[in-house]
């Protein structure tokens, strides 16, 4: 009884330090997504669009954690702030010679315009810089600008 106590315990502390080493991964979870996108969104609303671009696209700040990032886009293409990759900032990605960054911006710009969600598609993880199946949940703050917020997978 003793011996098998002991598996039992050993088994236990194994699970918990997987999971503890997940966690700690640096990999965001959808449920951390969708929270990061209602934070974004009420600061938007606290401090207005000019204020909250910047911070969404200050790579230490409040509105990046882990893998996770905050991405602004007017609905015209034009990526407004990024947590990621300030090299987006100010292009129109409707006008990108980039099939795939084309068809990934109507796809989000539709996701908002249909009253937000989750989209999923193929982008480069700035981390590891490889492409890879990504689920943004998206969220319209006005007539002009939605936010958004994805897991990599």
């Amino acid at each position: 009884m003793k011996r098998f106590v002991s598996i039992v315990v050993a088994g236990l502390l194994l699970m918990m330090t997987s999971a503890a080493m997940a966690a700690s991964d640096g990999k965001g979870t959808k449920a951390e997504a969708k929270a990061l996108v209602e934070k974004a969104i009420a600061y938007v609303k606290a401090h207005g669009k000019e204020k909250a671009f910047v911070e969404f696209s200050n790579p230490k700040g409040p509105f990046v954690k882990g893998d996770l990032y905050i991405f602004a886009v007017g609905f015209n293409g034009v990526f407004l702030a990024h947590g990621a990759d300030p090299s987006l900032i100010g292009k129109n990605q409707l006008q990108s010679k980039n099939e795939n960054v084309r068809l990934v911006t109507i796809g989000l710009i539709e996701t908002a315009q249909k009253g937000g969600g989750w989209y999923n598609y193929k982008w480069p993880n700035p981390k590891t810089h490889v492409m890879q199946r990504k689920s943004s949940f998206i969220k319209k703050v006005d007539d002009s600008v939605f936010i958004g917020c994805g897991v990599y997978y």
